[in-house]
């Protein structure tokens, strides 16, 4: 009541306001509470964070680790200090990175543009007619992350002297090797 004048201004003093509350938090757009999980595709490094204190004098800082995610789960925080200075909520978010995949798998492989059916092991056998010098091989991962590469399918000799390797590495780096021969026929 009444009015604060030079004479009376230094003797008048105002609490700080404890509230440590959020008026919104959101993780890439969407809203979160404190100890929600939030799963992210694999290959995501970071996640955006908005956190709106519900006193516009509180403080919110969100930890570093947001633009520096790894595969698994990285524990990202909000530390919200009040208008005090002092108090203080910490709020936690548990952010799941999809791990890379690991697949090295083929879901087809094509030779000279039709399926081939063989086994892969390195017994299966293609039969090419003569005077085959190469053989085109396509082959299909499993996983759109996996890279595929093939060798021994060019400068091929006449019988089943050649062996054709289809080397996968899967996005987390695990690798296998498939093979099968081609079986070059001979004049008559």
């Amino acid at each position: 009541t009444g009015y604060l004048t030079p004479a009376n201004l230094s003797s008048y003093a105002v609490e700080a306001d404890q509230d440590t509350s959020l008026s919104s938090f959101l993780a890439n757009g969407v809203a979160v509470s404190s100890g929600d999980t939030v799963n992210l595709p694999q290959g995501s490094s970071s996640v955006s964070i908005e956190a709106s204190t519900t006193d516009i004098f509180a403080e919110a800082v969100t930890s570093a680790n947001v633009d520096s995610l790894v595969p698994g789960s990285n524990t990202v925080t909000v530390t919200v200090t009040a208008a005090d200075g002092v108090t203080q909520q910490v709020y936690t978010l548990f952010v799941v990175v999809a791990a890379p995949s690991s697949d090295t798998t083929l879901s087809g492989v094509l030779v000279n543009g039709q399926a081939f059916t063989g086994a892969l092991d390195g017994t299966g056998t293609y039969e090419a007619s003569v005077g085959t010098t190469q053989v085109a091989v396509a082959a299909t991962p499993n996983s759109p992350a996996a890279q595929v590469s093939i060798s021994g399918n060019t400068n091929l000799s006449v019988g089943s002297n050649n062996t054709v390797t289809i080397h996968v590495v899967a996005e987390s780096g695990d690798v296998a090797d498939y093979s099968f021969k081609v079986n070059v026929a001979a004049a008559n």
